[in-house]
């Protein structure tokens, strides 16, 4: 998955949030359970590729909080929608590795960016989506 791709993706996770956010549940607008379910196994994955930069040394613990606040943060939308693959996601993160597009597995060392531009990538986004849904 590339920077842009994973930049685009998160952001529009964060976006989709405050929407959920600013909506009494359930209502007419909400996004639904399949886009639920997207952002809440994006969120995971993205906690789990996080955990995987702190370990690999180039994130702080900081970092994996922000990434535990964002998975609670989704976690508890006020709606209702699978959150079953959520463990097996942020497993797959943890080992690195991020799903395209097409499905395929790819680690993110092999990005174009290389694995430090990712992780401080992922990490501002992070940081620019929690900051955002503060009041």
């Amino acid at each position: 998955m590339n920077l842009k791709f994973s930049t685009l993706l998160l952001a529009t996770t964060v976006s989709l949030c405050s929407v959920v956010q600013a909506a009494p549940a359930p209502a007419a607008g909400m996004p639904d359970a399949a886009t639920l379910k997207r952002i809440y196994d994006n969120s995971r994955s993205m906690s789990g590729l996080i955990s995987y930069c702190v370990d690999q040394g180039v994130l702080t613990n900081e970092s994996q909080t922000n990434a535990a606040k964002m998975v609670d943060y989704v976690t508890n939308m006020p709606a209702t929608f699978d959150k079953s693959a959520g463990d097996a996601m942020e497993k797959t993160g943890r080992q690195g590795m991020t799903q395209g597009s097409d499905g395929k597995l790819s680690n993110i060392k092999e990005t174009q960016q290389g694995l430090k531009g990712w992780c401080t990538s992922a990490d501002q986004a992070l940081r620019l989506g929690l900051k955002s849904m503060q009041p």
